[in-house]
């Protein structure tokens, strides 16, 4: 069981790596959210990111319209095999059962 758990540990760390690679090249992180959030909430979720990877990433915050709606977007857009419109998707738990 431990060499299992030493395994999903290192993947899980060359991941994060990764994604923190791909974070700094990209530069900007699109973040879609319920709209309870806040342009301030966002930009304090996303200052705690930057610290917390090192990073120094612009966060552009889309507040939520229609949840139920948008949700049902990016699963039609998936299901085209296009590029989605945000990075990170906030969802309410009504919105994972769509999902």
């Amino acid at each position: 069981m431990f060499f299992v758990a030493g395994l999903v540990h290192t993947a899980y760390g060359a991941l994060i790596d990764e994604l923190i690679a791909g974070a700094k090249k990209e530069g900007v992180i699109e973040l879609y959210a319920p709209s309870t959030l806040t342009p301030q909430g966002a930009q304090r979720l996303g200052e705690a990111f930057n610290k917390q990877y090192g990073l120094n990433l612009k966060l552009n915050f889309s507040p939520s319209g229609s949840m139920t709606r948008d949700v049902g977007k990016i699963v039609g857009i998936a299901a085209t095999g296009q590029p989605q419109e945000w990075d990170v998707m906030l969802v309410h738990d009504g919105g994972h059962a769509t999902l």
